[in-house]
């Protein structure tokens, strides 16, 4: 059920409607001045064109909260422009575009969060186990001081990783920020 917030309320993630948008609150930041009201710094970002707006507001301006659902996915399939899965226990496919997939996940369930039936965005757990396709070959001598070379993944994804990866190897990500790679030891 769709609540009103004050801009004091407001927390990263949460979806707000803001001068006729649906926006995502992405940053936050309350700042107490020495004397007079408290102000409130928030980046929104909008879920339709994905602009982002920068505001600085009075702490007591109110926002409405709007309702979202989260449903269950497993993947089943992709297609190449699209994939395919089934909600729950339902068995209707259900068409996902890769354009909104940040990354596709390859096997097993996920979970989505849809506005008015529509997905909006895709939440992945946060590391998944990637395939490196293709990355050039180690050079002797390469393996002093922290030194990283591209590798990209089955995925497409193009990230930096330690020089001791290898083609093939697999790679455990965090997939907020795709930083850090560490080898999968764990045989598949």
């Amino acid at each position: 059920m769709a609540r009103i917030l004050v801009a004091n309320e407001l927390r990263p993630g949460y979806i707000v409607q803001h001068e006729g948008d649906i926006c995502e609150v992405k940053k936050y930041d309350f700042v107490t001045q020495g004397r007079g009201g408290s102000t409130v710094k928030v980046v929104l970002k909008n879920i339709k064109n994905n602009s982002q707006k920068n505001l600085s507001i009075n702490a007591d301006i109110k926002f409405n909260t709007v309702d979202v659902e989260e449903h269950e996915y497993e993947y089943m399939y992709d297609d190449g422009d699209s994939i395919f899965t089934v909600e729950g226990e339902e068995f209707p496919l259900s068409k996902v575009d890769k354009e909104i997939v940040e990354l596709i996940p390859q096997a097993g369930k996920f979970r989505v969060i849809k506005l008015n039936d529509e997905i909006y965005k895709i939440l992945l757990p946060k590391k998944a186990k990637v395939k490196i396709k293709t990355t050039e070959p180690t050079l002797k001598g390469q393996t002093a001081a922290s030194s990283y070379k591209p590798a990209t993944l089955e995925n497409g994804w193009t990230i930096q990783v330690p020089v001791f990866f290898d083609e093939g190897d697999d790679v455990v990500i965090d997939t907020t920020d795709l930083e850090n790679p560490k080898y999968d030891s764990k045989p598949s």
